[in-house]
This record gives C-alpha cells, sequence and structure tokens, in this order.
C-alpha cells in the first residue's frame, strides 16, 4: 500500500519535473508573447481613454475593438500556457491507470483513489517547490544594516 503511493508520488513528481521544463524551455516564447499582448492592452487602454476624454468616439470605438481581439489572443495565449503545464500530469495519470494501481489514501473520514493519491501529491510536490523558492529568495537577499 504504502509503496504503491510511492510509485504514484514518483509518477507525479516526474511529471511535475517535466511540466516545469516544458514551462523553462519550450513554453519560453509563449511567456513572452503573453507580457507583450498585456503591454499592448495597456496602451491601448491608455489610448482610448484619452480618446474617450477628447470625445472622440469613433477613435474610442475603434480602440476598444483592436483591445478585444489582443483579449483574445492574450486569453489564448493563457489557455496555451495551462495546456503544457497540465498535459504531462494527464500522461502520469494515464501510466498509473495503465499499471492498475490500487492506491487509496484515508483520513479517517474521507479516502480517496488513485485520483486522489496523484492530486496530493502533485499538491505536495508544488507546495515544496514554493516553499523552497521562497526560502531561497530569503537567503539570497542581502543582511539588514
Amino acid at each position: 500500500m504504502v509503496m504503491d503511493f510511492l510509485i504514484v508520488f514518483t509518477v507525479a513528481a516526474v511529471a511535475t519535473g517535466v511540466s516545469k521544463f516544458i514551462n523553462k524551455t519550450i513554453n519560453k516564447k509563449n511567456d513572452e508573447e503573453i507580457e507583450r499582448y498585456k503591454k499592448r492592452i495597456r496602451e491601448i487602454s491608455e489610448l482610448s481613454k484619452d480618446a474617450l476624454d477628447l470625445g472622440d468616439r469613433e477613435m474610442y470605438y475603434i480602440l476598444q475593438k483592436q483591445g478585444n481581439e489582443v483579449y483574445h489572443k492574450l486569453f489564448v495565449a493563457i489557455f496555451l500556457e495551462a495546456v503544457y503545464e497540465i498535459t504531462p500530469h494527464f500522461f502520469g495519470l494515464a501510466f498509473i491507470h495503465k499499471m492498475a494501481l490500487d492506491v487509496s489514501v484515508s483520513f479517517g473520514f474521507i479516502t480517496s483513489g488513485i485520483l486522489g493519491s496523484y492530486l496530493l501529491s502533485v499538491a505536495l510536490i508544488y507546495a515544496s517547490l514554493k516553499m523552497y523558492k521562497r526560502t531561497k529568495e530569503d537567503f539570497e537577499k542581502p543582511p539588514l544594516p
């Protein structure tokens, strides 16, 4: 039983590592596009506010239409980033399901199966990565004078 959970935890760790690797390497271009879209939205927002202040309704509507198009591109880029982040986890779950492990985690009144065990493992891994990152940042800060 414990060995099965360790297998699930290991598969979750590998899928999380692959997900992080994809986001750092392949998905880097997508991150740059997202930042570019956010910058363009800020520019259009400022221009449309100026057009509204000047009373130029036609320019305001044109800018709003352009802003909506950029928002659409931004949301598609964010969606693709989420797909890149989640896809390795689907493969991890498929691998575990193929192995047909009978894993269950029980917390007294709640018992979860393979999916619950996997989600718990992923949550623990992401939480530990977040804590590691914060601790690393705290040690890298210069001491106060």
